[in-house]
């Protein structure tokens, strides 16, 4: 549902580590436990990866073969993008992202970034609703 808590995301709760199919994501997360989180160093700055997860409300309800164009067009070499459809809401295109970034403003930006992204690779009108950034530590959300 547009606006539900983080805890009513499929896979929210835990550290996403590995999606086995791009097209069919909401069956098919395997997570890597709650282990830490994973870091990297860049310039002296700690970068963490966060599980980013993005909502795009569409104009009209969105066809599998949508779906199948932006599996397709969007970030086809990133082995962390999943993209579906919102069993409840077929307008709503959504899509999870792995995310390197500072901070959780920053996750969030990469998400919306992306969401837009995502909607673009299949010309989709409508409006990003929601952004979520998570890591073992907490999460954050930006909804619009």
């Amino acid at each position: 549902m547009i606006g539900e808590p983080i805890d009513n995301i499929p896979g929210a709760a835990m550290r996403v580590r590995e999606i086995v199919v791009r097209g069919d994501c909401g069956a098919e997360l395997v997570s890597g436990g709650n282990g830490p989180d994973r870091r990297t160093e860049v310039d002296d700055t700690e970068v963490v990866i966060f599980a980013v997860y993005g909502d795009w409300l569409a104009v009209e309800p969105l066809l599998p073969a949508t779906v199948a164009e932006i599996n397709r067009s969007f970030r086809p070499g990133d082995p962390s993008v999943c993209v579906w459809v919102d069993s409840d809401h077929p307008s709503v295109l959504r899509i999870c992202i792995d995310a390197e970034a500072e901070d959780f403003d920053a996750a969030i930006h990469a998400g919306r970034l992306a969401v837009g992204e995502a909607a673009a690779a299949a010309a989709l009108g409508g409006r990003p609703v929601r952004v979520v950034a998570a890591t073992e530590e907490g999460h954050t959300g930006w909804y619009g």
